[in-house]
């Protein structure tokens, strides 16, 4: 028996190089950072094990606070610092270094401190106290550790941004092996559909059946004994009953409306590019009430992307209240951040698509639809 061509989509196929790309970048990165961090270790230890020491003049020791957005006295961002000078090799040189609230208040009333600097580069000095801070390092594991807390969200974010764009199947192109003149086969939203007679089929099943499904349906296996063998969960719209059938020019999904013995039914199905959504449409909208009023309505950019724009202020408000704030032990800042890069994780790069390619709506209607 001659052996069932499998099929891989152009967006399995992109997943794929994609997913590999981002993890050599992040591999890279959390190197690179991690190595960084031990170049600054690296200095105050040298510095350390062959410094001059100075008596520095204090010229200022400030606590600045800057006001949160909202009007509760206790939402400031307090700033410590310390302002000092010293003379080596004949010149003057001036730091300011930022302080925790309690080596503020150790500096309360003093004058003069004791400053270590390099003899080839007085430039490069702070306090002791500063200098085995830096020099105290850690293993280069812990220091790959703390990298991933940025560098994973960064690839993260990097991933959904390029596969927005890129892990789609190709413009105006029908996926091989994932359709048939009267079925479509959706692997990235888990949804089978056919046309059978005047009904359509929808199936939807577990993202862990996948595979099964693929290679059943890529069998020429029959709509029934697919669900069946999957345990999917099958919607039947009667089509002649269709009240309302939409579809937006960028997404890969319909929506349809029916009533049957006096009960409203809505469904969303999906499809796995806009090309075999396309191509299902045509199809779907041959066999709905010739009675349907059919529009099509055009907006315009920044009413497509106004949604996302909304998202994308709210989430770099966020971010911005996270710098301003500062939760002392609770880390709450570090959560606004993540919070607010999330939402601009989901909604910059739909912003981005609508600007460039403002949503057309194609839509068949009674005008008793919700």
């Amino acid at each position: 028996m001659e052996k069932t061509k499998s099929y891989k989509s152009v967006a399995q196929q992109r997943k794929v190089k994609l997913r590999l790309i981002i993890a050599v970048l992040g591999i890279l990165a959390l190197f690179a950072v991690a190595w960084i961090k031990g170049i600054s270790s690296e200095k105050a230890a040298k510095l350390i094990a062959s410094h001059q020491v100075a008596q520095a003049t204090v010229l200022s020791l400030q606590h600045n606070q800057i006001k949160a957005a909202k009007t509760d006295e206790q939402d400031y961002k307090n700033i410590y610092s310390l302002q000092y000078q010293f003379t080596a090799n004949g010149n003057t040189y001036e730091k300011t270094l930022l302080l925790s609230s309690f080596d503020y208040e150790s500096f309360q009333g003093i004058e003069q401190i004791e400053v270590w600097y390099d003899p080839s580069n007085p430039q490069h000095n702070s306090t002791e106290k500063e200098l085995k801070k830096k020099a105290k390092t850690s293993s280069f594991t812990l220091r790959l550790v703390s990298a991933a807390i940025f560098v994973f969200p960064a690839m993260l974010f990097l991933f959904k941004f390029i596969a927005f764009f890129y892990v789609r199947e190709p413009k105006g192109a029908l996926p091989i092996g994932f359709y048939t003149d009267t079925s479509w086969l959706d692997i990235e939203d888990y949804c089978l559909t056919e046309i059978e007679n005047d009904t359509l089929r929808v199936a939807k099943f577990d993202k862990k059946k996948v595979s099964k499904v693929q290679s059943l349906y890529q069998s020429g296996t029959a709509f029934s004994e697919i669900v069946a063998a999957v345990k999917a969960d099958e919607t039947l719209v009667p089509l002649n009953k269709v009240t309302l059938l939409e579809s937006k020019h960028y997404k890969d999904q319909i929506s349809i409306e029916w009533q049957d013995n006096d009960e409203e039914h809505d469904i969303r199905v999906q499809f796995l590019s806009v090309a075999a959504k396309e191509h299902a449409l045509a199809r779907i909208s041959a066999l709905i009430p010739g009675s349907l009023v059919h529009q099509v309505v055009a907006r315009g950019p920044v009413q497509s992307a106004s949604a996302s724009f909304v998202g994308v202020i709210l989430g770099a408000a966020v971010i911005a209240t996270a710098m301003l704030y500062e939760f002392s032990g609770k880390n709450l800042d570090v959560v606004l951040f993540a919070f607010g890069g999330l939402i601009i994780y989901f909604a910059l790069p739909s912003m981005i698509a609508r600007l460039l390619d403002p949503t057309v709506i194609t839509s068949w209607s009674d005008g008793s639809a919700k």
